[in-house]
């Protein structure tokens, strides 16, 4: 054979190898490309998952319970974007001069109770004495201050007495002219034991 007809089959040959080394290259690849868009795709499963299940996790609608006494000495309906019915109760023995903060709670705009409402409002026009029976929600459940402006839902008001802050005015001198009213009440726990023993010291 001819030197040229030689290498010219030389080259073909070697051409023809590296036509079947770059086809096989390029079968490679779209594999290798198709299993890291597999692995892309399990993590991002796995990232809406994990996001769904803190957001279950972080939504708890009875986070606590709970019950105060007291005089609303604030109720009013306001808000920005969604209005709300929101009020402060003066918690203390007698209902009146706490050294602490009011508690603050709201009426769920989910619910709405026209009853609740009506009660709350007398209440706090009229100086009720009303205990209020509230759940504690914690969460996702109210982060936009939809339902109301705080996270305690008022769910049941009953009144305690009507005629709480009449029975706190009364005259302190009729003949004087002088008045005055009642600041707080003071309760005395009294020990019988003790009693007796300073009883038993005085004779």
């Amino acid at each position: 054979m001819p030197f040229s007809f030689k290498f010219t089959a030389e080259i073909w040959k070697i051409i023809a190898v590296k036509r079947v080394s770059l086809q096989h290259r390029w079968c490679r690849k779209p594999m290798k490309y198709l299993k890291h868009e597999l692995t892309m795709k399990k993590t991002i499963l796995i990232m809406i998952l994990a996001t769904v299940a803190l957001c279950a996790v972080s939504c708890v609608e009875n986070y606590s319970q709970g019950e105060r006494i007291g005089v609303v000495t604030k109720f009013s309906r306001s808000g920005v974007i969604w209005d709300s019915w929101d009020g402060h109760l003066n918690v203390t023995q007698t209902g009146m001069n706490t050294s602490g903060e009011p508690f603050e709670f709201s009426v769920d705009n989910d619910k709405n109770d026209p009853k609740i409402i009506a009660t709350l409002d007398s209440a706090a026009s009229q100086g009720w004495k009303v205990k209020i029976k509230y759940h504690e929600v914690w969460g996702l459940k109210n982060v936009w201050d939809n339902r109301g402006q705080t996270d305690y839902f008022v769910d049941e008001v009953i009144v305690l007495d009507k005629k709480f802050t009449e029975k706190l005015q009364f005259n302190a001198n009729q003949q004087s002219g002088q008045t005055g009213h009642v600041i707080d009440t003071v309760y005395l726990v009294i020990d019988k034991s003790e009693l007796k023993n300073v009883v038993g010291k005085g004779k």
